[in-house]
């Protein structure tokens, strides 16, 4: 979070502390894939969290996992596939079903 306005921080921490650690706390990070990433924003969404929220929710998780990257805990890059809805609840139970934790 260098470089961010303190109000960006204070956000940014609050999705790390409401949303990401309760939906990815007990997971290693390379048991983290883009499927999981999905099948987590599809159901913010199903939760009524508004598509503002969801992308910055989307963008504090694609900063910390480029740290992951640069800091060589990870490879590779997290990929929302196209036709899956990113950002939508419907035909998102096909994705996060299979994910207990993100029920």
């Amino acid at each position: 979070m260098v470089h961010k306005k303190a109000s960006t921080g204070a956000t940014m921490k609050g999705h790390i502390n409401n949303l990401l650690i309760p939906a990815f706390g007990k997971l290693a990070v390379g048991d983290v894939d883009s499927e999981y990433v999905q099948a987590f924003l599809n159901r913010l969404m199903q939760k009524k969290v508004s598509a503002k929220t969801v992308k910055n929710v989307w963008t504090t998780l694609r900063v910390m996992w480029n740290s992951a990257v640069a800091w060589n805990y990870v490879t590779g890059e997290l990929r929302l596939e196209p036709g899956r809805p990113a950002f939508a609840g419907e035909g998102a139970e096909s994705v996060s079903g299979r994910y207990a934790c993100l029920r």
